[in-house]
């Protein structure tokens, strides 16, 4: 937690969500308690300055059981919080009948912290439970991202992941841009945009739209897709359509990174060229079933199913050992 004991915030300036993504870790029931607690900012400014267990700075606000719950929370993030402000939340929890959480945060080992942001050092994971845990908080942190960060976060989601043997949503992977586009659904995306549009970004969308037609139903190209997304953002924020992203729209990753549906991996032409024999002496003999047919010859559907949910270490045994 130690990365966290200099910055102050409460649930209201916690923008990020940088401070819940530490809490998951340990205060899942709690937070599960707290999880209808009004956080629109809007709800804060309507709020009197009794309303908070540090009236002088409108912080830690305690006039819901609920955000009682989440302002002792966000006490434990800080060293800098006075004595009387965890005080009032004690007495306000006293007073709505809730029981209060007495274990603290435990600091994480810097050797095994991933930072799922690391440029702004946010976002620590250091275990596959850790995963699981910021999985759950995902919805609420997505949306409060820049595009870009979405996209950087997601990556790093998945290759950390991958190292802790953790599953993720299928959300991750299509932020992280590993799903193929459905140019049918890319195309309707595009159109919706076309008809709220001015006259010069209309024409752009529709370009764009005229485009799909002339594209595969599926299209897995990394480079065209992200230059799609970064076309998309262009015009929704020159037309204002950004402000209805994940609203009335969906934002320009989602809406070409918009099937479920995982893209070849880079591996599986190469590996598909081995005998199943190579590939039990790397894997063990448990995995025949999983990657032969009824023949015992290679099933092409069963490795792609299987070869992409392969732990890191296991793909890095297998690269060296058929030298690929």
């Amino acid at each position: 937690m130690g990365e966290l004991n200099s910055i102050l915030f409460d649930q209201f300036t916690d923008n990020q969500f940088t401070g819940l993504a530490v809490l998951a870790r340990e205060y899942r029931s709690e937070l599960n308690f707290a999880k209808t607690a009004n956080l629109d900012s809007a709800e804060v400014e309507k709020l009197k300055d009794r309303a908070f267990a540090w009236p002088e700075r409108r912080m830690f606000p305690i006039h819901t059981p609920e955000h009682t719950m989440l302002s002792y929370l966000y006490t434990k993030l800080s060293e800098e919080i006075p004595s009387e402000v965890i005080e009032h939340i004690k007495i306000a929890a006293d007073i709505y009948g809730i029981t209060l959480p007495q274990a603290t945060i435990t600091k994480i080992a810097s050797d095994s912290l991933y930072y799922l942001l690391p440029r702004q050092a946010m976002y620590p994971v250091s275990s596959a439970e850790d995963c699981v845990k910021f999985a759950e908080c995902l919805p609420h942190v997505i949306p409060q991202l820049p595009i870009t960060d979405r996209t950087v976060l997601c990556e790093r989601f998945l290759k950390v992941a991958e190292i802790y043997s953790a599953n993720v949503p299928d959300v991750v992977k299509q932020l992280a841009g590993e799903v193929v586009t459905s140019t049918r659904l890319l195309k309707e995306a595009l159109e919706v945009r076309a008809n709220t549009a001015s006259k010069t970004t209309k024409f752009e969308y529709e370009k764009l739209a005229n485009l799909m037609d002339k594209l595969p139903d599926e299209v897995k190209d990394y480079k065209g897709q992200r230059l799609l997304v970064n076309k998309i953002a262009s015009l929704d924020i020159q037309e204002g359509l950004d402000r209805f992203w994940g609203k009335k729209i969906s934002d320009p990753v989602l809406s070409v990174f918009n099937t479920t549906k995982m893209g070849e991996h880079p591996m599986l032409d190469m590996v598909l060229g081995r005998s199943p024999q190579e590939l039990a002496d790397v894997l063990g003999e448990d995995i025949l079933p999983e990657i032969t047919d009824s023949s015992g010859e290679l099933d092409p559907e069963k490795v792609a199913t299987v070869i992409p949910t392969l732990p890191l270490s296991l793909k890095r045994e297998l690269i060296r050992a058929l030298r690929l």
